[in-house]
C-alpha cells in the first residue's frame, strides 16, 4: 500500500507461508508493508495465528518499501508491520504468531516484529503478544528483530505491550539483534507513553532481550519490566533499561525477572544522560553475568536530581568483576 490506512480495519490471520524467498530486494510473508510513508489514522491493524517459515532476502535495493535506509539494503519480513509514516489513534496488534528461519543477508530480519519509521506515532495502541519465533538472523551488522519493537520517528501518549512472547535473534556479531524488545533509534522522542515487557523469554547475541533501548529521550513516562526469562551472550542486554537521551519525569520498574549474560547487563537501568524527577525501581529480581558486567543495578553516568530509587530483595553474581545489587 502506498497511501496508507484511514479509519479502516485490517486483518491477516490464519495464514502459512513456506520458503519465502527473493534473490533481489525484500520479501514479505504474511506481513504489511506501507510504503512511501504510508500513514495509518484511526485504524487496526491485526496479525494473528499466521506461521511463516524459511523467508529469506538474498538480493541489495537502495530502498526499503519506499524509503532510502542505506545502500545495499535487503529486507525480509515474516508476520511483520512496517509503517514509515504518520500513525494516529491506530490499534496495531500481533498475537499468537509463528516464525522459524527468517534472514535477511543484506538487510533488516524482522520476525513477528513492529517497525516504525520517521514519522511519530501518536495515541497508539501496541501489543506484541503469544508469539514465538526463532531463527531470526541478520548479516554483516543488520538488524534481526524477534517478537520486537523499532521506532525510528518517536512515540507519543501511546501504550506498547509486549507479552508472553518466545524468541532468539542473531545480527551476525553486532549489537543490533533485538528479542522481545523495544528499540527506539537516536534522536526519537517517547513522551507520555506506558511502556510494559511481561512474561517474555528470549535469548540474544551481542543485542537486547525483554529490554528497552531507549536512544533517544524519555519524557513522562512509564517503562514495566516484569517477569521476563532471557539470556544475552557477548555483552548483551537482558531484562533491563538502556538510556541514552535522557530520562525527566518517568517511572522505571524491573521487578520479578530472571536472566543471564556474559559481560554485558542483567535486570538493570543503565544510562548515559541526566536523570530527574524520576523514579527507579529494581526488586525482586535474578541474575548472573560472567567475565564482568552489572547485575541487578542502576548505572547513571549523568546528573541525577530529584529521583528515588530503590533496590531491594535481589539475588545476583559476578564473574570476572561487575557491579551486583
Amino acid at each position: 500500500a502506498a497511501t496508507g490506512l484511514d479509519r479502516s480495519s485490517l486483518m491477516v490471520a490464519g495464514n502459512r507461508a513456506r520458503q519465502a524467498q527473493a534473490q533481489g530486494g525484500r520479501v514479505n510473508a504474511n506481513a504489511l508493508a506501507l510504503n512511501d510513508r504510508g500513514r495509518v489514522e484511526a485504524s487496526s491493524v491485526t496479525l494473528a495465528g499466521n506461521n511463516a517459515s524459511n523467508v529469506r532476502s538474498q538480493g541489495r535495493e537502495a530502498t526499503v518499501a519506499g524509503m532510502a535506509w542505506g545502500k545495499g539494503i535487503g529486507q525480509a519480513n515474516a508476520n511483520a508491520v512496517q509503517v514509515l509514516g504518520q500513525l494516529r489513534a491506530a490499534s496495531i496488534q500481533l498475537a499468537g504468531n509463528l516464525a522459524a528461519n527468517v534472514r535477511a543477508d543484506e538487510g533488516l530480519a524482522s520476525a513477528n516484529s513492529f517497525v516504525q519509521g520517521d514519522g511519530t506515532a501518536e495515541a497508539m495502541q501496541l501489543s506484541l503478544a503469544g508469539n514465538s519465533a526463532s531463527g531470526a538472523q541478520a548479516r554483516d551488522g543488520r538488524v534481526a528483530l524477534t517478537n520486537s519493537v523499532q521506532v525510528d520517528g518517536g512515540l507519543q501518549g501511546s501504550s506498547v505491550q509486549l507479552a508472553s512472547n518466545q524468541g532468539g535473534s542473531d545480527a551476525g556479531g553486532a549489537r543490533d539483534a533485538s528479542a522481545n524488545s523495544l528499540r527506539v533509534r537516536q534522536g526519537a522522542r517517547v513522551r507520555g507513553t506506558q511502556v510494559t515487557l511481561a512474561a517474555n523469554k528470549g535469548t540474544a547475541r551481542q543485542g537486547t532481550v525483554n529490554s528497552a533501548d531507549i536512544s533517544g529521550s524519555l519524557q513522562g513516562s512509564s517503562i514495566t519490566i516484569l517477569g521476563n526469562q532471557g539470556q544475552a551472550d557477548s555483552g548483551g542486554v537482558v531484562n533491563s533499561v538502556v538510556g541514552r537521551g535522557g530520562f525527566s519525569a518517568s517511572q522505571v520498574t524491573v521487578l520479578g525477572n530472571q536472566g543471564t549474560a556474559t559481560g554485558g547487563s542483567a535486570n538493570s537501568v543503565r544510562n548515559d544522560g541526566s536523570i530527574a524527577t524520576a523514579s527507579i525501581t529494581i526488586l525482586g529480581n535474578q541474575a548472573s553475568v560472567q567475565g564482568g558486567g552489572r547485575v541487578n543495578t542502576l548505572d547513571n553516568t549523568g546528573a541525577l536530581r530529584r529521583t528515588q530509587v530503590l533496590i531491594a530483595g535481589n539475588t545476583g553474581s559476578a564473574q570476572g568483576g561487575g557491579t551486583v545489587n
